[in-house]
This record gives C-alpha cells, structure tokens and sequence, in this order.
C-alpha cells in the first residue's frame, strides 16, 4: 500500500509530527447523489412486503426519517415510496404489535406521522401507550427489564426517546391537521 508522508509541523509532540497515511485514506471516491443513494435501499425497490424483518424495519424507518428531515417535510417521500409505506405500512404495524416490539413500532408509528397522509392508527397508539411505565420509560421489547437502575437504562433509553419522538410528531401532525380543517 502505497503511504504519503504528512507533517504536521504545528503537533506540540515530535513522534505526531510526521505520520504515514495509506493512499486509500486520501482520496475518497464521489458520493452518490441523494436520489441515487435512495434508489440502491430496501425500501426504494419496494420488495414483497412480507421480507421485512427487524433490521429491515429499522432501515426503512432511518431511510423515510432522513428523506423527511425527522417528519418536517413529508413532501420529501418520493410518491412511489409514500404510496407504498401508506398500503404497507398498517400491515407492518400490526405485526410489531403483536410481537410487542415497542421499540420499532414506536420507530414504525414515526414513519406513519412522516406520511403526506397518516393514519394515526388508534388501535397501535393505545397499544404503544398503555406500554409505556408511569415514569415515562418504554421497553423495547415485551416487558420492562429486570435489573440495576443503569442495567435497565441501557435497555429502554432508545425505545424511550423513540416514545418521545412518535408521541410528539403525531401531536405535531394531528394538530397541524386540525388547525387545517379548521380554516
């Protein structure tokens, strides 16, 4: 592997002053445009819907997250893919909720307020709810944990976060809704 010789005459420490970097580490190849990126992903193909599984999940919800800028601009689903999430997606989320996988059906429930159209599942969110312990934690899957406090923590801290951030952009949603029909 062919290496360059980099100075960094400002390193207060003279063994960091001259270090070997591999060539490949030089030059990064051209990235992908947005719209390319999204083509080569799961969801963009739009599969059987019936090959999603856990990790599938989680990479469509981080794929519509990211096309949507966190739920701000639903706009930002291209149709075909928010046409698709809209037939698929209640299947989806009835199956999490059955398996009471509270951490990606809440990420699923995300994905729903992220539409140009949810359908803010009442069934789900009750579900999703009445799983939630009175102080505000969530398990990730099935039940709370048993364990030390940190021990528990490290389990429920992103199903946590991801209960905050569905209840709020379906709020979010369901108000700007309102706000619309009221006009």
């Amino acid at each position: 592997m062919a290496r360059q010789l980099v100075r960094l005459r400002d390193h207060p420490h003279p063994a960091a002053r001259t270090v070997r970097v591999p060539a490949p580490l030089r030059a990064h190849p051209p990235r992908p445009s947005e719209s390319e990126a999204l083509r080569s992903t799961w969801l963009a193909r739009t599969p059987e819907p019936w090959t999603v599984e856990g990790h599938i999940g989680y990479d469509i919800t981080h794929c519509v997250f990211h096309l949507t800028g966190w739920g701000e601009n639903p706009e930002g689903l291209p149709p075909d893919i928010a046409e698709y999430l809209a037939t698929w997606l209640p299947a989806w989320i009835d199956d999490w909720l059955d398996l009471r996988r509270w951490d990606l059906l809440g990420e699923l429930l995300v994905v729903d307020a992220c539409l140009p159209r949810p359908t803010l599942d009442e069934t789900a969110w009750r579900a999703f709810a009445a799983a939630q312990q009175p102080d505000g934690a969530m398990p990730a899957i099935r039940d709370m944990p048993d364990g030390d406090e940190e021990a528990v923590f490290d389990v429920v801290y992103h199903s946590t976060l991801v209960a905050a951030f569905a209840s709020v952009l379906a709020t979010s949603r369901a108000l700007t809704e309102l706000a619309g029909a009221a006009s």
